[in-house]
């Protein structure tokens, strides 16, 4: 579990903050050129589903969708900090993306230092505008990317002793698996690493420090899921939910 490099993740961070600053700055003029072309069709739909959902539409009721509503929510709150306009679009995007460049360098940094984290931020800035990914568009995967890098820190920030980290760490895919379940396969990746035993064990040790990262870990998610399904119980639409989200998406 020891894995992360103490020493060069505590070298102090000088020009290198500076240099993390000027690649978010570039990052978002970069993606200025794109902030007139027409939308695509999911983006459309979330800006759409969000804008409805303001003037009192009822998800899953008046509105179809086969997502949990992570992403209608994040482009509700757009709309309501930026209007319902293009350029909320791109400010949306351009957040996420700094977002997940600050944690990105935070998590490298911890593994190997402040200049190998900048080549690390240098790349997914350049990967960020891609055109031909459609990554400069804030579609579903960037807020995915930005709560898994997120959470990879945190996991980073636990190996090394900081123990409430790993809870961080659980609440960080909890909010990602809100914009896409397939979140559920690099989660369950992370909690097979959690409980792996290092070296000679004690069953009865290993049992129970396991049961205990465990609960710490995947308890967020269960809350979370829970609450949003007693929500849309409470409020007599679970049906609604539960064939938009999962039963279609078997057919799908």
């Amino acid at each position: 579990m020891k894995t992360v490099n103490k020493k060069k993740g505590s070298k102090k961070i000088s020009w290198q903050l500076y240099a993390l600053v000027l690649i978010g700055v570039l990052v978002a003029f970069l993606r200025m050129h794109s902030v007139g072309d027409p939308l695509t069709r999911d983006l459309s739909m979330y800006a759409y589903d969000a804008h409805e959902l303001i003037l009192g539409s009822k998800m899953y009721t008046d509105i179809f969708s086969m997502r949990a509503p992570g992403i209608q929510a994040t482009y509700v709150l757009a709309e309501l900090v930026w209007g319902y306009e293009e350029s909320s679009v791109y400010l949306l995007g351009v957040l996420f993306t700094l977002i997940s460049l600050v944690f990105l360098f935070l998590f490298i940094n911890l593994l190997a230092g402040a200049n190998v984290a900048l080549i690390g931020v240098v790349l997914y800035g350049i990967s960020s505008n891609s055109l031909s990914l459609g990554a400069n568009q804030p579609n579903g995967e960037t807020f995915i990317n930005t709560y898994t890098i997120i959470a990879l820190w945190a996991f980073a920030k636990f190996s090394i002793g900081h123990r409430a980290y790993l809870v961080l760490a659980g609440l960080s895919f909890a909010v990602a698996s809100l914009y896409k379940q397939t979140v559920l396969f690099p989660f369950l990746a992370m909690a097979l690493y959690i409980i792996l035993p290092q070296g000679k064990i004690d069953i009865n040790v290993w049992l129970k420090e396991s049961a205990t990262k465990l609960l710490k870990f995947g308890l967020p998610s269960v809350f979370v899921w829970s609450a949003l399904f007693a929500y849309f119980f409470l409020n007599g639409r679970f049906g609604d939910f539960w064939g938009d989200v999962f039963s279609h998406s078997e057919d799908y």
